[in-house]
């Protein structure tokens, strides 16, 4: 890199100096300058690469604030309809006995309508299996209840306790949809193996 001897000292004429001195001025400028680049493309490569680590950080960090929040949103709602089968058990068991008083003591003097029934659920078909196992803890008390719904909607017990009590133009229903209650606890049954 060195331009050699001054002016004169090899032969040269002045503008074959200025001309030497000229190219080696242009090389170490141009070296320079492809230092510089190649600085200038590594530090923005480096930024890049810092750029999309933070990227990539802050997208996992939000993630794990969307799981957390979707976690948060699922178990209030779970909170939510437990505490709606709660309400809902509270109101059938209460709506039974005062169905089964009702029939103890001859009835109110009007026949039970198909709507007066303190059916398991409210539509028929609906899922049952929340509102029978709810508040029970462990495989014997699940069975416990259900061997006592089971009892509750024995076609043949329950005819016998209530059919006297029941409305002549809803009986056929009523009865039809304790046969259809008393399969789905069938089916609980075998779904749990209880």
């Amino acid at each position: 890199d060195d331009p050699g001897v001054p002016w004169g000292g090899m032969g040269e004429s002045e503008d074959q100096f200025a001309a030497r001195i000229w190219a080696h001025m242009q090389r170490r400028k141009n070296a320079g300058a492809e230092a510089a680049a190649k600085a200038y493309n590594a530090e923005r490569a480096k930024a890049a690469a810092r750029r999309q680590a933070a990227e990539s950080e802050a997208y996992q960090r939000s993630r794990k604030i969307l799981e957390e929040e979707l976690a948060k949103d699922r178990a209030w709602r779970d909170a939510v309809k437990q505490g709606d089968v709660g309400v809902r058990r509270a109101r059938y068991e209460a709506r039974w006995h005062a169905f089964v008083a009702s029939a103890a003591a001859g009835g109110s003097g009007s026949p039970v309508a198909y709507a007066a029934v303190p059916w398991l659920s409210d539509q028929p078909g609906g899922d049952i299996e929340a509102i029978v196992f709810y508040g029970t803890s462990g495989k014997d008390e699940q069975r416990k209840r259900l061997r006592l719904e089971l009892m509750r909607w024995h076609p043949d017990k329950f005819q016998a306790r209530f059919v006297k009590h029941l409305a002549a133009g809803d009986r056929e229903r009523i009865l039809e949809r304790v046969d259809a209650q008393t399969k789905a606890l069938n089916a609980l049954a075998a779904k749990q193996k209880v």
